[in-house]
């Protein structure tokens, strides 16, 4: 074993007990140098198989190339869809036409009266629907929200479509 003793540890040292010195007028008399130890390992100790090169079965390594041709064609996919469809700003603006009073401030707002919840809600859902390459996550990132607010608002928006229920002010006299 091999003791390795760092000199700038020293220097460390008489800085803290020149100061204690300072401070509590008089010198560091108790203080003493705790020099740490650090072990050099021999690799000759290490058992057989950590010693040895590691080669993984032939199952191993086909399915790192599956995963990693399988990630390659997720990362070239989404990299084309970027871009696609309207931007997320003229389908919410398009949603704000349909609900008079309400501002593009107000659904990113923290204010949570029920015809601008309405509307973050259809302006969420619009959004999420017709941009298939934006997630939850950037949907909510838009009106300064949480991924399941927005969720919540998709599943919403669904289910008052499916039972015939109007969505729009304009269409219920909200």
């Amino acid at each position: 074993m091999q003791v390795v003793v760092s000199a700038s540890l020293r220097e460390q040292h008489e800085r803290y007990k020149s100061a204690h010195a300072r401070l509590w007028n008089g010198p560091a008399s108790k203080l003493a140098l705790v020099e740490p130890v650090k072990v050099v390992e021999d690799k000759a100790s290490w058992p057989e198989w950590k010693r040895q090169q590691v080669y993984f079965d032939s199952h191993v390594s086909v399915w790192r190339s599956v995963v990693r041709s399988c990630l390659e064609r997720l990362a070239s996919e989404m990299r084309a869809s970027v871009g696609k469809g309207r931007p997320a700003k003229a389908i919410i603006l398009e949603v704000l036409d349909k609900f008079p009073g309400v501002s593009f401030a107000e659904l990113k707002g923290p204010r949570r009266d029920r015809g601008i919840v309405r509307a973050r809600q259809v302006a969420m859902y619009e959004v999420y629907t017709q941009r298939d390459d934006m997630s939850t996550p950037m949907v909510g990132n838009l009106f300064l929200r949480d991924h399941t607010t927005v969720l919540h608002a998709v599943h919403k928006i669904k289910a008052m479509k499916a039972a015939g229920e109007p969505v729009y002010p304009l269409d219920e006299g909200m």
